[in-house]
């Protein structure tokens, strides 16, 4: 799982940062773009703020809908400011706190959406927990970016995603590639789920991209 730290409390920030990696985790900082110039940067699953973010923290965590965040607080730091709409998955825990007990609030936090159904559009279904993709029940290995894109599209069924939504979806608001990056997965998606099947994907360059059931009326 992946987790972003941000803030101003190192002296926790540091001995949580090597305690995640131990236990598997992907972690990322504010500073830390080597991710995104790899081309290898996605939405992380949880936020970790500590102590006071900056603006430029703030700015980040604002991009960031639908993820869950843990706020790590002296006693004496008044609760996050930064509560906009749709973050109702907030966490805040005051000092003292355990590592223990943080990662454990961090897990919960991150498994949240495993309470998703899988879903299902004509003969295909996703298993968003499971990131599994299968068309007339045969499995189709699109990789984790493709499975997160074809996410985006079967939540809307029928209906045009733009190259920019699914952009912001699966790499961030302030990835720094252009949507071609989109296309190039895309490609790459519609290759292997339409192989040798009735056509599921479309694509209008104006439009971006849809699924709906093959033999559904445009």
């Amino acid at each position: 799982m992946r987790a972003l730290l941000v803030g101003s409390g190192e002296g926790v920030a540091g001995p949580l940062s090597s305690t995640l990696r131990a236990d598997g985790w992907t972690v990322w900082t504010r500073s830390d773009v080597t991710c995104r110039e790899r081309g290898d940067y996605c939405l992380p699953d949880v936020v970790v703020v500590v102590d006071r973010p900056s603006d430029d923290d703030t700015k980040l965590i604002g991009s960031l809908a639908n993820v869950g965040r843990l706020y790590l607080s002296s006693a004496d730091q008044p609760a996050p400011a930064f509560r906009p709409e749709g973050w109702e998955r907030t966490v805040v825990m005051r000092y003292p706190f355990s590592l223990a007990r943080i990662t454990e609030c961090m897990q919960s936090l991150a498994l949240h959406d495993q309470r998703q159904e899988i879903l299902s559009v004509g003969t295909a279904t996703l298993d968003p927990l499971a990131g599994t993709v299968a068309r007339a029940g045969r499995g189709i290995d699109l990789g984790r970016r493709g499975c997160q894109l074809l996410h985006c599209l079967m939540q809307n069924p029928g209906q045009w995603v733009s190259r920019d939504h699914l952009l912001h979806e699966v790499w961030g608001h302030d990835f720094e590639h252009s949507t071609d990056v989109v296309a190039i997965y895309m490609n790459h998606v519609r290759r292997k789920f339409d192989a040798s099947q009735p056509q599921m994907l479309f694509h209008d360059p104006a439009a971006g991209y849809m699924i709906k059931a093959a033999g559904s009326p445009a």
